[in-house]
């Protein structure tokens, strides 16, 4: 196992990574305009700011992850992001300050990031220690590697709602750190008119960090010295659950949402167990929600119902920071998550709840055949 001392030094500058790149993506959300949003081939959105997190999570990690336990190995990222649209700028003979590059450049020089890079430095950056070839969703990635996702909820981040800034390393198939950044998130948690945690234009947002041994750490704003472990909460005997849902969720899942809720309110006379409003919001930031027992459940219903539709960099600091603050993750069918592919590739959607609440919606989703 790797031991607590060098997972700490490791966490240290995961922390220190993630709270910079929050700064340049609070930086462009303020900024956003009518060109910000860039479709990449498979129509998903992407913006700068995805790219410029990419980059400085990358420019400030250590170069070998030393678990403590043997030689450190040589560094492995697993990232969202890619530099192919710079390298198509490149070919295309645009210039290099000019363009997606120049855009991002400007954006880390101005928020004060990074100094102003040129393009072959950010191509450099943006896919620094990706596997050296592409691999598909079921292949095995090297015994410890990180991944990230600059910007989770990239919808949410154009629409000025919540968003997360994500990083976690995983070694031998599970999350040993992670780390979040909810920019938009702020210390006093209060609904908005959709049921979405409102922006607070006064906050720098919060930051929530752990490693294997330690508790959950969390920071407000961008202070990343001043992590403070976090309080956990307690459910109370009879308290409603309260589910998290995204803000965009197609007619087939909101209908699945609702016949859960149907079902637990249906039995809540033997479990105890009722159902209260739910938390509607964007990207990992309902993982930070679960973890700081704002709400209890993270729900994700698969798409087309088949397994290993996930991506890792999606769940693992999420899925990690739960687990450390007490809750059960599992997927849908109960098995144990697997992150030592580029997807869960053997599990079919996730669920993450405090252990009786976990055990009281596994058992709704078994009898609807969910």
């Amino acid at each position: 196992m790797p031991t607590p001392q060098a997972l700490e030094r490791l966490a240290i500058a995961a922390v220190r990574a993630v709270s910079q790149a929050s700064i340049v993506c609070r930086y462009v959300q303020a900024r956003l305009g009518a060109s910000s949003r860039i479709d990449k081939p498979d129509s998903s959105p992407v913006t700068i700011a995805d790219f410029a997190a990419q980059a400085v999570i990358n420019s400030l990690l250590p170069r070998d992850i030393d678990l403590g336990i043997g030689p450190a190995a040589p560094m492995t990222m697993v990232g969202e992001e890619s530099a192919s649209m710079l390298i198509a700028e490149r070919l295309a003979g645009i210039d290099p300050d000019g363009g997606l590059s120049g855009a991002i450049a400007q954006a880390l020089a101005e928020s004060g990031v990074m100094s102003l890079p040129g393009r072959e430095e950010l191509i450099a950056l943006i896919d620094h220690a990706k596997p050296l070839r592409p691999l598909g969703p079921s292949d095995l990635l090297p015994e410890t590697f990180w991944t990230a996702d600059p910007i989770d909820g990239t919808r949410g981040f154009l629409k000025g709602r919540q968003y997360a800034v994500c990083l976690a390393l995983i070694h031998r198939g599970q999350p040993v750190i992670g780390v979040l950044a909810c920019p938009n998130l702020g210390q006093r948690v209060v609904a908005d008119e959709a049921g979405s945690p409102a922006v607070d234009s006064n906050s720098s947002g919060t930051l929530l960090a752990t490693w294997s041994g330690a508790p959950v750490y969390f920071a407000h704003g961008h202070a990343s010295e001043a992590l403070a472990p976090v309080a956990q909460r307690l459910r109370s005997e009879g308290q409603a659950i309260r589910l998290t849902q995204g803000m965009d969720s197609g007619d087939e899942k909101l209908a699945k949402y609702e016949r859960l809720v149907g079902r637990l309110n249906a039995t809540a006379r033997s479990t105890g167990m009722s159902v209260g409003k739910a938390w509607r919001l964007d990207s990992q930031a309902k993982y930070a929600m679960v973890a700081t027992g704002e709400a209890d459940v993270y729900l994700r219903f698969p798409y087309r119902s088949r397994a290993g539709n996930e991506n890792i960099w999606d769940h693992a600091s999420g899925v990690f920071l739960c687990q450390q603050a007490g809750c059960r993750a599992t997927d849908l069918d109960g098995r144990e998550l697997n992150f030592a592919g580029y997807a869960l590739a053997t599990n079919r959607g996730v669920l993450v709840a405090p252990p009786p609440v976990h055990a009281v919606i596994l058992d709704a989703i078994s009898a609807l055949a969910m």
